[in-house]
């Protein structure tokens, strides 16, 4: 359940991230942070879709207690991919906060929300 609440998530700000492009008046996707930001978006939707790719194990279960090679190579892609996704997801946020236009009063904010627990 929490990996749909974090595509919720990541659309809701993919959304608010339009939404300010359109406010603004400023082209879409015409930076670093916007395109990665993009990828990560297309990246972190497909993420649960592809669990309809997922081998599921026999009714009896896995025979001897192995997995099958294509349960095991989903898992390989699977958890790589959302590693991936993770980790692209947090140097697009670097990115947005190393932005020109971002103030000081912004970056103290994102510290204390975010990084002060």
């Amino acid at each position: 359940q929490i990996q749909i609440f974090v595509v919720i998530l990541t659309l809701i700000g993919f959304g608010i991230a339009i939404a300010f492009t359109i406010q603004n008046d400023k082209p879409h996707f015409a930076n670093t942070h916007m395109q990665m930001g993009l990828v990560v978006v297309i990246l972190a939707v497909l993420q649960p879709l592809n669990a309809i790719f997922r081998a599921h194990p026999p009714k009896g279960g896995w025979i001897n207690g192995k997995k099958s090679t294509q349960r095991i190579i989903w898992e390989i892609i699977h958890k790589g991919s959302g590693y991936t996704v993770w980790i692209l997801g947090l140097i697009t946020i670097y990115f947005g906060l190393t932005r020109p236009e971002i103030s000081e009063d912004v970056l103290a904010m994102v510290h204390i929300c975010f990084w002060v627990p």
